[in-house]
Order: C-alpha cells, then sequence, then structure tokens
C-alpha cells in the first residue's frame, strides 16, 4: 500500500513539474552545475530501494509517520539530482525506525 501511495506520488510530481520544465526554453540546472555521476544516482535509487522495504517491514512503528515524510523528502531531492539532500533525508528515516 505504501509503495502504491509513493508511486502514484512520484508519478504526480513527475506530470505537475516535470512537463511544465521541460517545456519551457529557460531550464537550466544551476548557475554552477554540477556533474551527475551515474554511481550518485544509482547508490540513491537502491538507498531509497532499501527503506522502502525498510517502510513496509516496520509499517507498525510509532515513528512510521514522521519517516515516511522524510522517505518522500529524500526521494524527491533524489529525483532532483540533490543527492546530499537525499542522504540526509534517508539517514533520518534510518534513524527514526532503527532508534
Amino acid at each position: 500500500m505504501i509503495r502504491t501511495l509513493l508511486l502514484s506520488l512520484a508519478l504526480l510530481a513527475v506530470v505537475a513539474f516535470g512537463i511544465p520544465l521541460l517545456a519551457s526554453n529557460t531550464f537550466t540546472r544551476s548557475a554552477t552545475p554540477q556533474p551527475l555521476t551515474a554511481s550518485s544516482e544509482v547508490d540513491c535509487e537502491m538507498i531509497g530501494g532499501d527503506l522502502n522495504a525498510l517502510l513496509d517491514a516496520k509499517h507498525n512503528s510509532p515513528n512510521i509517520a514522521r519517516a515516511t515524510s522524510e522517505f518522500e523528502r529524500g526521494v524527491a531531492e533524489c529525483m532532483w539530482g540533490r543527492f546530499d539532500a537525499a542522504s540526509r533525508h534517508y539517514e533520518q528515516v534510518y534513524t527514526l525506525l532503527r532508534g
């Protein structure tokens, strides 16, 4: 159920934010672009997948709401290529569910 909600959220985010940005002629990443390395993106997605499984396993945790929120923020940061920010959110999820 959580996976379905997250996939729906990701799809809506892409449709809502991705299409207007791609249609725009002024789309740029940043004034000082940082190179995107495939390993960073793959790592971000792999950690997100592991956390998704952890969220499913700990569905009755008292911190599940906050952990899910942090996870969604991490996924969004990962999608935007902000891997450091995504890592901070992912670490918070681990702390909430393991601590």
